[in-house]
């Protein structure tokens, strides 16, 4: 079954909020953890982690159906966190520091260049439906 341009912008919508949610909860977490911890690596690292079951649950569930079974899904979507894991961690070192930007402000960059990467990944690899249709 195709969706049409309203299907898709309803996504899109759903994926941002749940990415949203996510994010203020890591970055949440992450500001509280930085101190406790006294590395921003660490803190961004565990933070990270922990978005991990909020984003599958929602967008497995509300964003792209559910459709899929989890042992299909769940090792796709656990490779893509990591390697969005390897990106984000990247990112973030290398603004804070190598451009030496304040790790705040570093992180919200992160966030925001990963997204992007996550709906392409999510959509097309995690959680596509593959059907066959008949003449």
């Amino acid at each position: 079954m195709r969706l049409g341009a309203t299907d898709e912008f309803t996504r899109v919508l759903r994926f941002g909020a749940v990415g949203l949610a996510q994010n203020a909860l890591g970055f949440a977490g992450y500001l509280v953890l930085e101190p406790a911890l006294g590395s921003h690596t660490w803190a961004m690292t565990i933070a990270y982690v922990a978005g991990l079951a909020f984003a599958y649950l929602g967008n497995r569930s509300w964003t792209f159906g559910g459709r899929s079974r989890n042992a299909a899904t769940l090792p796709r979507f656990v490779m893509l966190y990591a390697s969005g894991y390897a990106v984000a961690l990247l990112i973030h070192l290398g603004l804070v520091d190598e451009v030496g930007m304040n790790h705040v402000i570093a992180q919200a960059i992160t966030i925001i260049s990963c997204a992007v990467i996550m709906y392409v990944g999510q959509k097309y690899w995690v959680f596509q439906v593959h059907t066959k249709e008949g003449p």
